[in-house]
């Protein structure tokens, strides 16, 4: 360096002061430089641990933001695979349940006829102790009449048990339904129709026709049953049986067929002893009936 030089320069000629002047600019100048290099060192070092700290840090953030992903993935296929288990459990039940109010309705019609068959042979046997000519015989029909009454009893009571398991089933089935009413309140239909209702309109033919679809679509195969049943429905029957399914009140079907709310109960209680050839023991047996055709 020049500092360096006029240094040898001065010490050579025995200038000291001169020689000590420029040996310490050269200290000076070393230092300085020394300084610099290492303040560049040190920003270097600082500016890769930076870096270094950062892409850490980016990578941990998306490590975590990954995890989460997967979690909620798993939540959300847990919960589909609850909600498929549950549809599967509620649809089991529910058509276990049908099988078995099928099997307990054939019971019970099996146990009303054997029922029809004893107090049939009662009568017989009543008649043929009213035209006896001897005691010999009236004492022989005497004993098969009370055999006849013990056996119309039992039949009797088998009727009542299978009449109260089959009751017991059905509502153990409306149990696992949602309310009608709630179930298809969000429905554009019956929106219509509890408009219409309130506003004191009549269900349109094409209301009706939409109906059959809607509740087609969800029980394909209800309108045949409702016809195998009674095949002889009126068509006043058989709109009061949609709009009932469509989760209608008694006072919003009067408003929609133009009829009052206790022809209403009148026309399901007439369509009730029509089927089952005798009458409801109540409106609500009625109505029962009709929603679970």
């Amino acid at each position: 360096m020049a500092y360096r030089g006029l240094h040898e320069v001065y010490k050579r000629k025995a200038d000291w002061p001169m020689a000590y002047k420029y040996a310490r600019l050269q200290c000076e100048a070393v230092d300085s430089d020394y300084q610099t290099m290492v303040t560049a060192n040190i920003q270097n070092l600082r500016e890769l641990y930076d870096y270094s700290r950062a892409e850490k840090e980016n990578h941990q953030k998306s490590m975590q933001l990954e995890q989460e992903h997967q979690r909620m993935v798993r939540i959300r296929w847990t919960l589909v695979f609850v909600l498929l288990v549950a549809l599967f459990v509620f649809y089991y039940l529910h058509a276990r349940y049908e099988k078995r109010i099928a099997r307990a309705e054939l019971e019970l019609e099996k146990a009303a006829n054997e029922h029809e068959e004893a107090e049939y042979r009662l009568l017989e046997l009543q008649k043929k102790l009213g035209l006896a000519n001897s005691d010999e015989e009236r004492a022989e029909l005497e004993k098969e009449m009370q055999q006849a009454e013990e056996e119309s009893a039992l039949q009797r009571k088998r009727v009542l048990d299978r009449q109260e398991y089959l009751d017991e089933l059905r509502r153990r089935v409306r149990l696992t339904k949602k309310n009608l009413r709630q179930r298809q309140f969000d429905e554009p239909l019956f929106r219509t129709l509890l408009r219409k209702s309130k506003e004191g309109q009549n269900a349109t033919e094409q209301d009706y026709a939409d109906m059959v679809t809607f509740l087609q679509k969800k029980d394909v195969g209800l309108v045949d049953r409702f016809y195998a049943a009674a095949p002889m429905a009126t068509d006043m029957e058989f709109k009061v049986f949609l709009l009932m399914r469509m989760g209608m009140t008694k006072a919003e079907i009067a408003t929609l067929t133009s009829h009052e709310s206790n022809s209403i109960s009148m026309v399901m209680n007439r369509f009730f002893k029509k089927v089952n050839k005798r009458n409801p023991e109540s409106s609500a047996e009625a109505d029962r009936w009709l929603l679970d055709l």
